[in-house]
């Protein structure tokens, strides 16, 4: 975007360009997927978000409870490892 001033004398100087991105919260995420990839381990993948404009700094998985709420598993998905962010 530039700007310009105008008066009785006519047009001013055009001033530097400047860049303007609007960003907003990401999309909404589609379902993940889930597979049984050992006898104790299941692969949850997904794909991205629309980031809107803005970089996606992280994901949050949570976890469905008996009691039908959702929790976040700190201890075994806590995100620290690379596996479930390269192979979202």
């Amino acid at each position: 975007m530039r700007v310009s001033a105008f008066n009785a004398h006519g047009w001013g100087a055009v001033s530097p360009v400047t860049y303007i991105v609007a960003s907003a919260a990401p999309g909404l995420m589609l379902a993940p997927t889930t597979a049984i990839s050992s006898a104790v381990n299941v692969r949850v993948a997904w794909v991205a978000a629309d980031a809107n404009s803005d970089p996606l700094d992280a994901y949050e998985v949570l976890i469905a409870t008996k009691a039908g709420t959702f929790v976040a598993e700190l201890t075994d998905c806590d995100g620290s490892t690379a596996g479930p962010l390269s192979n979202n």
